[in-house]
């Protein structure tokens, strides 16, 4: 065994490394792909060469013979360990990568190009044990160059996952996790890989080349957001802010074309939807993050004049195409304004040869021609192919934006310093919160039940072969008691996306007339298969609502908060123990408790009340919404089929099994005092 010293110096006969599974032919053409400096296979004699399988710090390599011969330079072959730096290590990962066509090096950065930076951050345990020292862990985030990195922003996004973000790394401690010197690290071929964020300005801007490190000082990695995206199996999420505080925000770049074939992929907020018929819908698009109220101009013009113009979603012929007509007009009734949706399609704009549907190509001032008269009203029209909706987008009201208060007990009496804690606000205005006392507004459940019913039907939306997930019906569930008290129910909310519905139980409970509605409405809606019922800790709400109703026998297509969690965030051992955790750990802000204990059963309840009731069953459909569609681990996957082994149906115990509210150490889940 023969072993060189560290950073040995080798002749001016190093020639490029060649791996041992190749042919002649292939060798020949990976040398061609390798240049100077990033020659590191030893030549003697001119003809003598050496394989290695991966280039690295304490690589084995091995010297073999000349190839006409397979004579040994050596009398034996013997390995010999060569210091590799660490930037030419992942700089050759990332030229395997680019082999396979998942990216393109370049040494000149295209015009169109989006210069990306990426970032070390180093985070520590968001609760630090007593008498432990906390281990740090590194974070990488990608962000545009003349974006800031938001620390308060990052935060928010990491609480789900235990990471309490600190800074940045300094360059010594970030070379040491990368592997590369600071200014030209790549987001991708790093090992082991670590957690990644991507900012969401990289996908508003849709498909576009994306500019990144290729640990080269030389050369530039050419990706684009969606290769990013899969490659480094990050999160999205919103992690920057302005380069200077107090200016106004540059208008999203717009591409003229994605960086693969000409479909342009966007997220986007729903700023305004015009139905002009039951196969046709246009809807004009913000960049996600914005409000509906925002100047509806806001992007740059594609034909790189600078010219600002307004985005217009067609829904039509071409998505009928691939989802069906009856497929298309479902997507028209589900799409509203302040949705936020991802959607894939083309701009309609002139190319060289699409007039008058000849193939040949157009010359260059008739295209630019028509182009210009296409833009001069300012508007850009994009024919949707793909569409998926991510989640509704509500801006709080005012009357919810403050903490509530709390009702029948002093605020002292808070454990703890909570009650002075911001709070998680509620995201309906308040007209979408309905109190059930009366006809009326029972009526008005009974409407809106009945159209979540016959219009929910889940559509499986294709294009290309690949699934787009739907939007599923979702119902959240709570209900409210008397504190201290072991049977009754007071309050029993259902919560849909754009309403809440409180039903007063004491008051209708006194109610002859209305009383078998109302256990009728309850029942159809627990029953109903295509409406998925979301809650955390169901099995006693049901319970006690089974004990004022006895009409309530049967609850299906059950789906706890905490199983959605586990599936989201498979490396954390165990969820949040209560529903303010979990909502803290996702949304960055915990719930208002403080009317959790008042007195329920008087009569009228305070507004604080009303306010803290709808919050807690609505916050169960904002949660089930961010963790199956924002949350890249249930994203990607096909949810009917998760969902369905998540669900879990809920019967009505016999009276003769006393139910003691715990669950027997043997079963898998406890409903209602019944094992499943």
């Amino acid at each position: 065994m023969v072993t060189l010293p560290a950073h040995t110096a080798f002749p001016a006969s190093v020639r490029a490394i060649c791996q041992p599974n190749l042919s002649v032919k292939q060798r020949e053409r990976f040398d061609a792909q390798i240049s100077p400096p990033h020659r590191l296979s030893v030549f003697a004699a001119g003809t003598s060469f050496v394989f290695a399988k991966r280039i690295r710090k304490g690589t084995a390599v091995t010297m073999l013979g000349r190839p006409e011969s397979v004579e040994p330079i050596m009398p034996l072959q013997e390995a010999l360990d060569i210091m590799v730096p660490p930037d030419e290590a992942l700089h050759w990962r990332i030229r395997s990568l680019c082999a396979i066509g998942q990216g393109r090096l370049v040494e000149e950065v295209p015009p169109d190009g989006l210069r990306c930076k990426t970032l070390v951050v180093t985070c520590v345990p968001a609760e630090k044990r007593k008498g432990k020292h906390a281990k740090t862990a590194a974070v990488m985030v990608v962000l545009l160059v003349e974006r800031r990195l938001s620390i308060p922003k990052l935060k928010q996004v990491l609480a789900n996952s235990g990471l309490k973000p600190e800074g940045l790394a300094s360059p010594e401690e970030a070379e040491r996790v990368v592997g590369c010197s600071m200014g030209i690290v790549p987001p991708v071929c790093i090992e082991p890989k670590p957690p990644m964020v991507l900012d969401s300005q990289l996908f508003q801007a849709g498909a576009g080349t994306l500019v990144l490190g290729a640990a080269h000082p030389e050369l530039h990695l050419l990706m684009s957001s969606r290769e990013l995206l899969l490659e480094t199996e990050g999160n999205v999420a919103d992690i920057s802010m302005d380069t200077a505080d107090g200016v106004e925000a540059e208008p999203s770049h717009f591409p003229l074309r994605a960086a693969e074939g000409n479909v342009v992929h966007v997220v986007a907020l729903v700023a305004a939807v015009r139905r002009l018929s039951r196969q046709l819908l246009f809807a004009d698009l913000l960049p996600a993050g914005m409000t509906r109220d925002a100047e509806r101009s806001i992007w740059l013009s594609p034909d790189g004049s600078g010219k600002l113009v307004r985005l217009q979603l067609l829904l039509g012929r071409s998505l009928a195409e691939r989802v069906g007509g009856e497929g298309l007009a479902q997507v028209i009734r589900r799409l509203r304004p302040q949705q936020l949706i991802y959607v894939a399609g083309r701009l309609q704009l002139e190319e060289p040869g699409e007039q008058c549907g000849r193939k040949a190509p157009s010359a260059p001032h008739e295209v630019k021609k028509i182009r210009e008269a296409q833009l001069n009203n300012g508007i850009v029209d994009m024919v949707a192919e793909q569409i998926r909706i991510l989640e509704e987008v509500h801006v709080p009201s005012q009357e919810s934006a403050g903490s509530a208060r709390k009702v029948g007990v002093k605020k002292a009496e808070v454990k703890g310093a909570e009650a002075d804690q911001p709070t998680l606000p509620l995201s309906l205005p308040g007209s979408a919160v309905h109190l059930v006392v009366d006809d009326t507004s029972l009526r008005l459940l009974e409407g809106v039940l009945r159209e979540r019913l016959s219009g929910s039907a889940d559509v499986d939306l294709e294009s290309n072969g690949e699934a787009i997930t739907p939007l599923l019906s979702v119902l959240g569930l709570d209900a409210e008691w008397q504190p201290n008290t072991s049977q009754g129910i007071a309050l029993f909310q259902m919560a849909f996306r754009r309403s809440v519905f409180l039903l007063d139980m004491v008051v209708l409970q006194d109610a002859p007339a209305l009383r078998p509605r109302v256990a009728e409405v309850i029942r159809e809606a627990l029953e109903a298969e295509q409406l998925y019922k979301v809650g955390f800790g169901l099995e006693v709400d049901l319970q006690r609502l089974a004990a004022v109703m006895p009409e309530i026998t049967t609850a299906q297509k059950l789906i706890d908060l905490r199983d959605v969690t586990r599936a989201a965030f498979p490396e954390e051992r165990r969820p949040a123990p209560n529903l303010s955790g979990l909502v803290k750990e996702v949304f960055g802000l915990p719930l208002d408790k403080t009317c959790q204990v008042s007195d329920w059963q008087l009569r009228p309840l305070m507004q604080e009340q009303l306010d803290y009731a709808a919050q807690d069953a609505h916050i169960c459909v904002r949660l089930f919404d961010s963790l199956c569609y924002n949350h890249a681990t249930l994203a990607t996957q096909a949810l009917q089929p998760l969902l369905s082994d998540m669900a879990r149906t809920w019967k009505k115990p016999d009276r003769n099994l006393e139910w003691s509210g715990k669950a027997p150490d043997c079963c898998r889940s406890w409903a209602g005092g019944t094992c499943t």
